[in-house]
């Protein structure tokens, strides 16, 4: 009987061991397969990390165009005021002038010049131009970002 008990605790140990290369077996496949997966992962992630940063580099580039373009937008609606203002001037100058000039020549019976016609003809049409370019040129509500 101490034989036999001898027998089934060595055939016990070695059930036991068996048992336990099994176990270590399922978690080495567990440990394969997961690196597989992040093998996987770890590619499409880097890829898209390469992604991010290159549209990342686009939207700088593009950030920088627009802030260029705003401020040169905004520094041509200074402009365009700054000459819009002269054209107003000039014309407020040239219309009573040419007014006295019309009146004059109509009491000598004689005709205006009509260097003088034509040159006033351009002065009202950049006065008619800058009240129809007024509205859409001097506001933008564009910011810079």
């Amino acid at each position: 009987m101490n034989t036999t008990k001898t027998v089934f605790n060595k055939l016990y140990s070695k059930k036991t061991e068996l048992e336990s290369h099994k176990v270590e077996l399922g978690l080495v496949q567990d440990i394969l397969k997961e690196y597989q997966n992040a093998k996987s992962k770890g590619k499409a992630m880097k890829k898209f990390a390469n992604e991010v940063d290159q549209k990342n580099n686009e939207l700088d580039k593009l950030e920088t165009l627009y802030n260029k373009t705003i401020k040169e937008h905004k520094e041509s609606i200074e402009n365009f005021e700054f000459n819009r203002n002269d054209i107003i001037a000039i014309y407020n100058r040239a219309s009573e002038n040419y007014k006295k000039l019309v009146n004059n020549a109509s009491d000598l019976g004689i005709d205006v010049p009509s260097n003088v016609e034509k040159s006033f003809k351009e002065i009202d049409d950049l006065f008619n131009f800058q009240k129809n370019a007024y509205a859409k040129n001097t506001t933008s509500k564009r910011k810079e970002i």
